[in-house]
């Protein structure tokens, strides 16, 4: 489909921070922004209309038009990609994510006791799961689940010194199903258990 140096192309590039190992993956989950300018849009338009009739025709596979007009579509991807300002030079900068990190940070913050999972916050920020779960830690030094644990763990300790409800209780309000799992994780952060804390 590309040529002989399309290892060294920015389309290239851009198809390998999709990260397309999937050959036994039954859902594909890849999201990426590029923003298109009018011209952009124009010729992706034309390409996918193009490619929808090529699909439509009973045309052979030697013949067919479909690899030519896919490999234009990731020209046109890449190019818009890497024209964006905060996506020049490398793929791995992490000022491209910031403000999706932030909006996302802010929303676990506020909602840390809820049932919150890699799968769904990548599908509410528009992220891939491998995608968050490597920029996760870079951003706070932890995973995905430890940050949520050390949040619902925290607001245990402050609860557990200063209200009047049950261990049990507490670790229900917190977003724990089972009182043992809050056990684990409260010994395991703090030192001490739960009932230890609430008796200093």
């Amino acid at each position: 489909m590309f040529h002989a140096g399309f290892s060294y192309s920015n389309v290239y590039r851009f198809m390998a921070a999709l990260k397309l190992d999937t050959m036994n993956e039954k859902h594909i989950d890849i999201r990426m922004k590029v923003m298109l300018n009018e011209s952009q849009l124009f010729i992706m338009k034309a390409l996918f209309e193009s490619l929808l009739k090529e699909s439509d025709a009973c045309t052979s596979n030697d013949r067919s038009a479909a690899s030519s007009l896919i490999s234009a579509i990731m020209r046109v991807l890449s190019q818009a990609y890497f024209n964006d300002e905060q996506h020049k030079g490398s793929l791995n900068s992490l000022a491209a994510y910031d403000s999706s990190m932030s909006v996302c940070l802010e929303y676990i913050d506020a909602h840390f006791t809820d049932p919150l999972s890699l799968c769904d916050h990548a599908k509410r920020f528009a992220f891939s799961k491998t995608t968050l779960s490597m920029l996760f830690p870079r951003y706070t030094g932890v995973t995905l689940k430890h940050y949520i644990a050390n949040k619902r763990i925290e607001y245990a300790s402050a609860l557990i010194k200063k209200a009047s409800m049950s261990l049990n209780e507490i670790a229900k309000i917190i977003g724990y199903e089972e009182f043992s799992t809050f056990y684990r994780n409260f010994t395991s952060q703090t030192g001490i258990s739960p009932s230890q804390c609430r008796a200093k």
